[in-house]
């Protein structure tokens, strides 16, 4: 139990209830919500959870920040991932809370609560961090608040969620759901969620809470112009900046989407792990110009092709593509050739993966789509806008191996780009007229011909 606690929620499926929307955040476009309370409620009890997927890591990634000064806590209090996946709390320059642990699993989902009571005799209950329902005591930093301090949250002045509107820098990249600020209660983490019959710490329904005169509750379900709606009854709307519809994700901590892993960054010898990963790892963009040289990544789910299932994924290649100097790679690559010292492009195209490579020269915008249909003779297909371009059969023109298969993409050429679409598109990938799959999941531009998208839910079913 203590292993799954300490983990995250990597693919759990809920045993009753359900979390349908999240927000899925793109750090270059300076995406967050922020609201002003009319009044102060209370600066010293007060309790916030979230659940929080990462995308880019190794970067300062705000999840709040309170009030309008800088001096100490009391003008302004933040809570954040810092440049080395460390998770702070505190304001100012001085901190209270800082992690030993970091948090760089790309494909989790973090459930964090941090509750505070600093009218507590006992320092050591005046503030307490919970991540996936265990406290957190390993702690680099520990220091306890003073009695009766008041931070700068529930203050009246700017609240800001995902993003430091002191410094207007480090929005969030990645997914969040279930976002809640308790006004006048200090709670644990059985407020929040409980543990599944799997022991994976998964959400319960918060709607019965008592959120307090500055509560608030985002849940998300809201689109266009409602997306900072407040669920608490409180009607402490958020404002959304640069957010609307097409930010609305199904990708949750009960049905969790594949995404590309950030930490599959070195695949490609030449490229560099810190570079080229946005909108919450479903853009990976290009290097290089002439041979190898590009940019790898590699899917969060894998799937061994002799198992069962029918697996479908798009790439939008937004670019023009002349067929040579520039071109994307994308397919399915064995967990052989992830692990081994050949990373580069022609390994994962010749040693057992396959990789179709679009060598013919084709429009910016254009979908391509990929569909695994897995059994005694796996085979997989490369569609380009709906048509079929390639089929490669097991055991004819491609040997797979019996061991996981991750989607992959590899993208050359510093201005190209490979947007990936598992179900869950950002932006640059929404889609206008979305197809779902058979199980009513994700929005895809095309139909997926019986395929399934690759999320938690159908990889419990039918994988």
């Amino acid at each position: 139990m203590e292993v799954l606690q300490r983990t995250a929620n990597r693919g759990s499926v809920s045993t009753g209830y359900d979390v349908d929307h999240s927000t899925a955040f793109d750090f270059t476009r300076t995406e967050y919500y922020h609201w002003t309370p009319g009044s102060n409620g209370n600066r010293r009890t007060w309790t916030y959870s979230a659940w929080v997927k990462r995308g880019r890591l190794l970067r300062n990634n705000y999840l709040w920040n309170m009030g309008n000064g800088d001096y100490n806590q009391y003008d302004r209090t933040l809570l954040k991932f810092d440049n080395v996946d460390a998770l702070y709390f505190g304001g100012g320059s001085a901190y209270l809370i800082k992690t030993n642990r970091k948090f760089r699993d790309c494909a989790a989902w973090y459930h964090i609560v941090l509750a505070c009571d600093t009218t507590q005799s006992t320092a050591g209950n005046r503030l307490k961090l919970y991540i996936n329902g265990v406290q957190e005591t390993n702690l680099a930093t520990n220091t306890a608040p003073d009695q009766n301090f008041d931070f700068a949250v529930n203050r009246a002045q700017k609240q800001t969620y995902f993003y430091n509107h002191t410094d207007s820098s480090d929005p969030h990249d990645g997914n969040a759901s279930e976002v809640i600020m308790i006004d006048g209660q200090q709670l644990g983490p059985e407020s929040f969620g409980e543990f599944n019959s799997d022991g994976v710490w998964v959400p319960i329904d918060v709607s019965g809470l008592t959120f307090g005169t500055n509560g608030i509750y985002m849940d998300f379900r809201a689109g266009g112009t409602d997306i900072g709606f407040d669920y608490s009854g409180n009607d402490n709307d958020l404002t959304a900046v640069n957010l609307n519809s097409t930010d609305h994700s199904e990708d949750t901590p009960t049905n969790n989407f594949c995404t590309l892993d950030f930490n599959s960054g070195y695949l490609q010898v030449h490229a560099v792990a810190t570079t080229g990963f946005t909108g919450g790892n479903l853009l990976r963009q290009g290097s290089g110009s002439s041979g190898n040289n590009g940019s790898a990544a590699i899917g969060t789910v894998g799937i061994n092709p002799f198992e069962s299932g029918i697996w479908y994924f798009e790439v939008e290649v937004p670019t023009t593509n002349n067929g040579s100097s520039l071109d994307v790679g994308y397919g399915w690559g064995a967990q052989s050739i992830v692990n081994s010292s050949n990373r580069d492009n022609n390994y994962f195209y010749a040693d057992n993966s396959i990789r179709y490579v679009t060598q013919t020269a084709h429009s910016g915008g254009d979908i391509q789509s990929v569909l695994l249909t897995c059994g005694t003779t796996p085979t997989i297909k490369f569609y380009r806008n709906n048509g079929l371009v390639h089929t490669a059969t097991h055991g004819s023109n491609w040997t797979a191996r019996d061991e996981y298969y991750f989607p992959y993409v590899w993208v050359k050429g510093g201005s190209n780009e490979g947007v990936m679409n598992f179900g869950n598109p950002i932006q640059e990938g929404a889609v206008a007229s979305p197809n779902t799959d058979p199980s009513g999941f994700g929005q895809f531009e095309f139909d997926t011909k019986s395929g399934y998208a690759l999320c938690s839910k159908n990889v419990a079913e039918y994988g």
